[in-house]
């Protein structure tokens, strides 16, 4: 869900884990002092077997537009995707032996998903190219807008890769 115009998004996916949607007032998030993406909000994901003890993480990115800084949009709250990608991956390296799902929202589950989905892969050692391809065939909505591709580009340049 992005910073600016999908809040209306976001109310019936925290109200899922139990968790009330910040006031309108405080839209966007990103520009209030005190808003961290990276603070966990326990709740309990309502499931048909019932409650399950759930995290919810709202945590937005933004594609990078052409001549955009890619340092702004990897790493400034409000759209830092490396510390997204570093979260995924410390949730997944979890050894606590309890089941993990990650769910990311994205409208089409193209833009968002796929720049989280290939950089997550990229972070896990796969090359660029292998992970978009992996990416991009892994959803029926197939490759991100040209701003998501340029993310995920800039975030391989990032590591080195």
């Amino acid at each position: 869900i992005d910073c600016v115009g999908e809040r209306y998004m976001l109310e019936p996916e925290m109200d899922a884990f139990g968790l009330a949607a910040p006031p309108s007032s405080y839209w966007p998030p990103y520009l209030q002092e005190n808003w961290r993406p990276w603070v966990p909000n326990s709740g309990a994901l309502r499931t048909e077997e019932g409650p399950v003890p759930a995290t919810f993480y709202w945590w937005p990115i933004e594609g990078l537009p052409e001549g955009g800084d890619a340092e702004v949009f990897l790493g400034t709250p409000g759209w830092n995707l490396s510390g997204l990608v570093d979260l995924v991956t410390n949730l997944m390296a979890d050894q606590s032996g309890s089941a993990k799902a990650v769910y990311v929202h994205c409208t089409l589950g193209a833009d968002r998903t796929g720049a989280l989905h290939t950089s997550y892969l990229v972070r896990k050692g796969m090359p660029l190219d292998a992970a978009i391809s992996t990416a991009d065939s892994s959803t029926s909505a197939g490759a991100p807008a040209e701003d998501y591709r340029r993310l995920r580009a800039a975030y391989a340049d990032s590591r080195g890769l």
